[in-house]
């Protein structure tokens, strides 16, 4: 509708509605789609803009040709339908006159790589359906799809089945045997897959995959008292089955413990064909139990062999004062493990929730409340506004028809009685239990020890700073407000005001599509255009520039633009996967960056188990080849060939040269009947064993070093909690990392390492309401005395209203750092601190550090102070972002007198890229925004610095870094040294004066339990190095960042020490004496570049020295 006078309700009555839709009936009060906001409505009459159009056309009776629009006969048999995706004007607007593309040419891309048509005469664009082509007597009914591609269906001779499906690139999918009580399939088959069994009862339901389809009773009784061994029975030569019981109530309902309905999955995990198969491998069995809603209120799942609750008269678990179960010592109970129970409301929202519980039982057991429980409050439309958590503390949120209040733990902690707060308090004496003390009331007065006293006073600070969002009449946020508050450690009393807010303003059209958003200092941060369809086919963000994109009528990218003057072209095969990938720079040079082959190319496709499998990837690293699959489709072997070229693009439409055989990686797994990996093999032989217990969990660690038989054992145990989390890990060299978690909060609390009686980590984590850590004691540090001061390993961390870390201490090493407490990027960029234990600086010179930072209003940091101990100089690096009013982009930093310059030069910088730094002289960025090479500070004799490379793969992973020399006018470069990462393992080569020839080759194997690391094993396969043995074991003990704080040798023994600042920054580093290797990984378990000194953090690069990334983000408005 037109705009309104201010003045006037939008109410309006039904006649009224009514005549405004007349009056707007007529198509010359139509404007157009892109004109979302009505700006052509301004004659004070009613318009009206179409958001969607469809149009369906139907098949005459005798199937002989296609109706006319608005024609039907009394069949009613459809037979092609569309759909308007966009308006001429957009199309045009967006593609045409931005200069994507020529008209000419920009119809024909539309519609014969799109797939889009016009229809009835008109300009618009549709995206047209299928068409159905019906069998009138012995023909085969087909489909053919809206890109000409055909899929045939073969219906039995009754007309009412699916035999058999044949798709564009003759893959069958067959129907062997058909229940027709309830037109289930009980044996499918298909070229890509061997055949399956799917028996089933007359309810379709599928019972198993053995010829037994019936269970009687006694069966099933018999199951449930002794799962293991008669599930094997019933699972005779399967790999899985399901056995259910949907009577178990009604058949139980007199007794007193009667049983609800439940479903049992068996599954075994080796494969009976499988040579390692024996009649005692372990089976996976589960279990569901359903309450009369059809909802799964209970599980019970297999767990590894462990102590389980002391049971008392009644059979029910004993419960200690904190609320968990007390456990009996016995070690060889089969245990389960039981979902926590649920506490329902009569709308079926979940109001309590209590822990997963260790049980020797696997069956159903009622109303066991185990451990710690959130409790819920939702409003009468179950919109939930209130949460207690176990530890006392509780958020809330207020709605009102066009706003909502969200109070956070932080918020509510100085709110005394919760029971008189205003506008939700009257939820509290509903409470089966009362509300003694709040959160921040049993810490204020330091019953539970200072550290916590101090995390309470902390949440104090930024108390009562809640986040309020403001709706829109269908419930999306518009507008958003959050105060910001900060209290710096030298602040006298809490802020009474809120320094300044942060604002965010979205707006969004009438289809609640975000068309625009603009930040707290009113600046357009980012910008979308839709078609009709709904796909964004531009989008600009203040900082990362703009983008366009020509969607297909199944709203895949067909043609995607840049403001870097760039053009992909994606190719697709008739089952619509990518096949290839064209580019086209700002030069109008046309390459192939991506080629994509299936397994339908191959011969003994079928054989191989191919078809619809990926085979071969042709990226910007060279080539990878996955040819064999199993009979499940999983992956068995891939191969890497790396390309020749290291240092220009690849384009694959003229051939690409790959190298031989030194670069060529293969590698193998082996995955049980669960599809879990239980073997890797790498390409130089060596091997990791996967070893899980009985309830599916990882718990032991093997491998053998390059082609020895030789076990070695990495992980010798874990063990985990019933909720699935590690509590002790023993490794290969006895040392022992022990996790404890807060029963309360089931925060991590606690983390141990220990070898022997001696502890090598001893963390303990204390959380401020909100649940940011706030402080970190390490035990196992010892206090030093330096210089008449005290020096702990203590680490505390302040936070603001909004979040962010705007204070931090710990401890850092004197004599490391000089006089110069945080030196300049250009002289020490990464910070690579290093002493000896045995030699060089005095270990025990250690001083005490505050670091402080200020930030803006839409986060940019502003400022970074560094105190140290009065006698070592402070200092600031103060940022500054030239074009504020525009972007975020840094511009310069100051520390002192001394200035550094941060450029974005050329059309890379229009990305939001760095394209210099102070010492590093080039930065080149490729098509991805990826860093393609670096260069380091200027040379003065006329040739090139020293440069590296990047390479990626085409998911974005790095695959190779190539370090080429410095030169002098008229040589050539040469290349020094690389590293190539192939996953699980990498490989370091330096080379000779000819940059040919491998001096020096290392291969690093990384072994991981899935979520740490566990240890780094270097092997030397080539050249020697003195001091260096050929073999290294390095096990890693990492923080809650999975930061490597410690590595440790095969013996247990320390080989090398590291302490970070928040922000990566190295404040104190040790290194056994006669080590000689590097550390690879640091803070945040990622490699730093020792050519740049950026961290390589997977889509972009970190400079730690700055807390800042050196480009955008590629999700558009994420921070940083």
């Amino acid at each position: 509708m037109s705009k309104q006078d201010p003045l006037v309700t939008n109410l309006l009555h039904l006649s009224d509605a009514v005549d405004f839709m007349s009056a707007s009936s007529n198509e010359s009060q139509d404007i157009p789609y892109d004109d979302f906001e009505g700006v052509l409505a301004s004659d004070g009459s009613p318009h009206r803009r179409r958001i969607q159009h469809s149009r369906t056309y139907f098949r005459s009776n005798d199937l002989s040709t296609g109706l006319k629009l608005g024609e039907m006969q009394s069949r009613a048999l459809s037979f092609q339908a569309f759909e308007l995706v966009g308006t001429a004007e957009h199309y045009s607007k967006t593609f045409v006159s931005s200069n994507k593309s020529p008209e000419a040419e920009f119809n024909t891309v539309v519609t014969e790589e799109c797939g889009l048509v016009h229809t009835e005469g008109d300009e618009d664009w549709w995206a047209p359906s299928g068409k159905s082509f019906y069998s009138p007597m012995d023909m085969d009914a087909f489909y053919k799809e809206s890109f000409k591609s055909e899929a045939v269906v073969e219906y039995d001779a009754y007309d009412l089945c699916v035999v058999q499906t044949r798709d564009a690139l003759e893959s069958y999918t067959t129907v062997g045997e058909r229940n027709r009580d309830n037109s289930r399939n009980t044996e499918v088959s298909g070229m890509d897959y061997p055949t399956g069994g799917k028996p089933e009862d007359e309810l379709g339901d599928v019972l198993d995959v053995t010829t037994v389809t019936t269970l009687s009773g006694l069966e099933i009784s018999a199951f449930l008292d002794d799962p293991d061994s008669v599930g094997r029975r019933l699972l005779g030569s399967a790999s899985t089955r399901t056995v259910y019981d949907l009577f178990a109530y009604g058949d139980s309902a007199t007794s007193t413990t009667p049983q609800p309905a439940f479903t049992a999955s068996i599954a075994r995990t080796v494969h009976i064909s499988d040579p390692s198969y024996d009649d005692q491998a372990d089976l996976v069995i589960n279990f569901s139990f359903s309450d009369g809603f059809g909802r799964a209120i209970h599980f019970k799942i297999q767990a590894a062999p462990g102590p389980v609750p002391k049971r008392d008269e009644r059979g029910k678990s004993k419960l200690g004062q904190d609320g968990m179960p007390e456990m009996d010592e016995d070690l060889s109970f089969q245990r389960w493990i039981g979902s926590g129970w649920s506490v329902f409301d009569n709308k079926g929202n979940v109001v309590r929730h209590f822990e997963p519980f260790f049980t020797y039982q696997h069956n159903f057991e009622y109303n066991l409340r185990v451990g710690a429980s959130t409790t819920t409050f939702y409003d009468p439309i179950s919109r939930p506004i209130e949460t207690l958590s176990a530890d006392n503390s509780w958020s809330k949120v207020d709605f009102d028809p066009w706003k909502s209040v969200i109070w956070d733990a932080s918020d509510t902690v100085l709110i005394d009685n919760p029971e008189q707060d205003t506008e939700l308090g009257y939820h509290f004496p509903k409470l089966e239990e009362a509300l003694i003390q709040t959160w921040y009331q049993k810490r204020i007065r330091g019953d539970l020890g200072p550290e916590e006293k101090k995390a309470a006073e902390k949440s104090a600070a930024y108390a009562a700073t809640p986040n309020t969002s403001y709706l829109n009449p269908s419930g999306q946020v518009i507008f958003s407000l959050h105060p910001v508050v900060a209290k710096y450690s030298n602040a006298m009393g809490n802020p009474t005001s809120p320094a300044e807010f942060q604002s965010m303003t979205a707006h969004l059209n009438i289809q609640d599509r975000q068309t625009s958003v603009k930040d707290s200092k009113g600046r357009l941060c980012a910008k979308t255009v839709y078609n009709v369809a709904g796909n964004a086919t531009y989008q600009s963000t203040m900082d990362g520039g703009e983008r366009w994109t020509l969607y297909s009528l199944m709203g895949e990218p067909v043609y995607r633009w840049n403001s870097r003057g760039f053009r992909f072209a994606t190719k697709y095969d008739e089952l619509r996967r990518t096949v290839a990938e064209r580019l086209v720079d700002e030069t109008l040079q046309e390459t192939t960056i991506l080629v994509r082959e299936f397994g339908e190319s191959r011969d003994n496709a079928e054989r191989d188990n191919l078809r619809r499998k990926l085979v071969s990837v042709c990226d910007q690293a060279g080539k990878v080849i996955t040819e064999r699959y199993d009979f499940k489709g999983q992956l068995l072997e891939t191969t890497r060939i790396l390309a020749k070229s290291y240092n220009t693009q690849l384009d694959w439409s003229t051939g690409v040269d790959l190298e031989g055989l030194d670069y060529t990686f293969s590698s193998l797994s082996k995955q049980d009947a669960l599809g879990r990996p239980t073997q890797l093999t790498q390409f130089n032989g060596s091997k990791v064993f996967l070893k899980y217990d009985s309830g599916g969990k990882l718990h032991k660690i093997d491998g053998t070093l390059e082609n020895s038989t030789e076990i070695v054992n990495f992980v010798e145990n874990i063990e985990y909690n019933a909720k699935g989390l590690k509590t002790h890990t023993t490794y290969g060299n006895g040392v022992v990392k022990e996790f404890r978690y807060d029963p309360l909060t089931q925060r991590l609390r606690d983390v141990t390492a220990s070898r022997g009686s001696m502890n090598l980590q001893e963390l303990h984590y204390v959380y401020d309401a909100q649940g940011n850590i706030v402080h970190i004691r390490d035990s196992a540090q010892e206090t030093v005395f330096f210089r008449n001061e005290v020096v702990s390993g203590d680490s505390e961390y302040t936070y603001d209203s909004v979040g962010r870390l705007i204070e931090a201490t710990g401890r850092e090493h004197l004599g490391q750092l000089g006089n110069d407490s945080a030196p300049s990027s250009a002289q020490r960029p990464y910070h690579d601190f290093r002493t000896r234990f045995v030699a060089g600086n005095d270990p025990s010179a250690l001083g005490r550090y505050l670091e402080r930072y200020t930030y803006d209003s839409v986060n940019n940091i502003l400022s970074m102070q560094h105190d140290g101990t009065p006698e070592m100089s402070s200092m600031t690096r103060k940022y500054n972002y030239a074009d504020i009013d525009h972007n975020n982009k840094l511009t310069s930093t100051v520390v002192g007198n001394q200035i550094e310059e941060y450029k974005y030069e050329g059309l890379a910088g229009l990305h939001g890229n760095m394209t210099s730094m102070p010492h590093l002289s080039r930065l080149q960025w490729n098509f991805m925004d990826q860093i393609q090479s670096t260069a380091k500070t200027r040379v003065n004799n006329g040739g090139t610095p020293e440069n590296t490379w990047y390479h990626y793969e085409v998911a974005g992973q790095r695959v190779r870094k190539v370090t080429e020399s410095q030169t002098v006018t008229g040589q050539v470069p040469r290349r020094l040294k690389e590293r190539i990462y192939l996953g699980a393992c990498e490989v370091y080569r330096e080379y000779d004066n000819t940059g040919s020839n491998i001096t020096l080759e290392c291969c690093t194997l990384n072994v991981t339990d899935g979520s740490d690391q566990v240890a780094r094993v270097d092997i030397r396969t080539k050249g020697t190095e003195q001091g260096v043995p050929a073999y290294i074991t390095r096990y890693q003990i990492t923080n809650h960042l999975q930061s490597v704080s410690m590595e440790l040798d095969e013996t247990g023994n320390i080989a090398s020490y590291e302490e970070y600042t928040p922000f990566g920054w190295t404040s104190y580093s040790a290194v056994e004496s006669s080590l000689e290797v590097p550390k690879i990984r640091r803070w945040n378990n990622k490699e730093p570049d020792d050519e740049t000194g950026l961290y390589h953090c997977g889509a972009r690069y970190y400079a730690p020295w700055l807390g800042r990334w050196t480009s955008t983000d590629p999700s558009r408005l994420a921070d940083g």
